[in-house]
């Protein structure tokens, strides 16, 4: 079988490539491993902002209201 060889500066572009996929991979491994924390952090706010919003949102709603006023500035 025949010894192939790369010519030129290829075996450099290779090497950079090979360099870019590693720390690609490690940056990706590294979010992955924050996910869950993210998502939990994400559920944990929205369900404060629910208790904490709820409330007055209720009372809008039994006033009649289902909308904001309409103004000129909310139809932008």
């Amino acid at each position: 079988m025949a010894d192939l060889q790369v010519p030129g500066v290829l075996a450099g572009m290779l090497a950079r490539l090979m360099d870019q996929t590693q720390s690609v991979k490690a940056k990706a491994e590294a979010i992955a491993a924050t996910l869950p924390t993210a998502a939990e952090a994400v559920a944990t706010a929205g369900a404060n902002a629910a208790a904490r919003h709820q409330p007055l949102a209720d009372a809008v709603r039994d006033a009649g209201h289902t909308r904001p006023a309409e103004r000129e500035y909310h139809e932008e």
